[in-house]
């Protein structure tokens, strides 16, 4: 909970840490035109407390009234917002937790970045920004031979850097360079790829961003999986 006077923090709740967008930097100093509509807005970032979580930010109008815009949930990413040539308004950088402890302990869980732009009522991915050209075939086979080899494999236990590398290709636009990376960074004679293929699948589409991912690689919002009951994610 939060109380503004006179567009002034004035007091927090004490479970929380309340942070005026001032202290990010001069960007988001309050009274600073952040989605690019001409008026004065103000960020406030919230910090729940705790292990890994959780942040959220509230952003508001402050001309010609008063008013919330947003409340942008981030989960333990965080975010920064920074200016972009050519955009209006500044560009928020956050992280994607779909694949938080999903088969891995938190501190190797894969969390893509993810850019978003102001629409006009959200913050929402942004395609042209979050599109990078193809890492080299080379440079992709050097990287799966490297997982391959790795003694983070064991016989119960997955290497979550080779759907880290998944990801960072499908989230530059490269799901079907994902598909052949998932087949050279799996150890050959191991069973379980396919379960293994499908229950990503079921994981990515749960992915706040998935409409947005799946119109960057030329996928079908519904082409997911018929079923997903086996994705328990451990």
């Amino acid at each position: 909970m939060m109380v503004i006077d006179q567009w002034v923090l004035a007091d927090t709740l004490d479970s929380y840490e309340l942070t005026l967008g001032d202290h990010f930097g001069p960007e988001t100093k309050t009274g600073n035109d952040i989605t690019g509509d001409g008026h004065p807005d103000m960020i406030v970032e919230s910090f729940s407390g705790g292990a890994h979580c959780c942040f959220s930010y509230y952003l508001y109008a402050l001309e010609p009234a008063f008013r919330q815009l947003a409340e942008i949930d981030t989960g333990s990413s965080g975010a920064q917002f920074e200016k972009h040539d050519g955009i209006t308004g500044l560009v928020m950088t956050t992280g994607d937790n779909t694949f938080a402890y999903w088969y891995a302990p938190y501190s190797g869980s894969p969390t893509p970045v993810v850019k978003l732009t102001w629409d006009g009522t959200a913050y929402v991915m942004s395609p042209e920004l979050m599109a990078a050209p193809a890492p080299s075939t080379d440079a992709l086979a050097k990287e799966a031979a490297e997982i391959v080899t790795s003694d983070w494999w064991t016989a119960t236990d997955m290497y979550s850097r080779l759907w880290g590398e998944m990801l960072d290709l499908i989230y530059s636009g490269h799901a079907d360079l994902a598909w052949v990376f998932l087949e050279g960074g799996w150890p050959e004679g191991r069973s379980g790829m396919d379960t293994f293929k499908t229950n990503f699948r079921c994981q990515l589409a749960q992915s706040p961003y998935w409409d947005t991912l799946a119109a960057m690689n030329n996928i079908a919002v519904g082409d997911v999986p018929a079923d997903c009951s086996g994705n328990t994610g451990g």
